[in-house]
C-alpha cells in the first residue's frame, strides 16, 4: 500500500528541487556574463534606466510649471472680460489672445455698421423706426403671454 505524504512534506521536496533548479540556472547565468552581448546589454539598460530617471524629473518640473502657469492665467483672465488669454490645452502654445463670445461681438459691429450704413434721413428717423419696431415685437411677445 503506497504512502500518503502530508502537504508540508510535499512542499519540502518541491522547494527543495526548485532550489537544485535555481542553482543551475544561476550557474548558466554566470556564464553569459562573460559574453560581449551581455555586457552591451548591461551598458545599455543602465543607459535606459538614467535616462527614465531624467524623464521623472522632466515630467515632475513640467507639472510644476503647469501649476504655476495655470495660476498665472487664472489670476490674468480674472480682469478681462470680453476676452481671455489661452496657451493651448497643455501649454504647448505661446499665450494669445482669444475673444470670448466672438459671435456677440461680430453681432454688435454687424448692427453698428448697417446704422451707420442707412441714409441720411432713415438715420434722422432712426429713433422712430427703433420705437416702432420696439412696438411690434413687444405686442408679439406678450401675445405669447396672454
Amino acid at each position: 500500500m503506497p504512502t500518503q505524504i502530508r502537504k508540508f512534506e510535499q512542499d519540502a521536496i518541491i522547494n527543495s528541487i526548485y532550489s537544485a533548479v535555481e542553482d543551475k540556472i544561476e550557474a548558466q547565468f554566470e556564464k553569459q556574463k562573460s559574453k560581449p552581448d551581455f555586457t552591451a546589454v548591461s551598458i545599455i539598460s543602465a543607459k535606459m534606466l538614467k535616462i527614465s530617471d531624467k524623464i521623472k524629473d522632466l515630467e515632475k518640473e513640467r507639472s510644476a510649471l503647469k501649476d504655476k502657469a495655470r495660476e498665472h492665467l487664472k489670476n490674468l483672465n480674472s480682469d478681462l472680460d470680453k476676452c481671455k488669454v489661452t496657451c493651448g490645452y497643455c501649454f504647448e502654445k505661446p499665450p494669445e489672445l482669444e475673444l470670448t463670445n466672438s459671435w456677440h461681438i461680430k453681432s454688435d459691429i454687424t448692427n453698428r455698421v448697417a446704422i451707420s450704413l442707412l441714409p441720411k434721413d432713415a438715420i434722422n428717423n432712426l429713433d422712430s423706426i427703433q420705437n416702432s419696431i420696439i412696438d411690434i415685437v413687444c405686442s408679439k411677445v406678450t401675445k405669447e403671454f396672454a
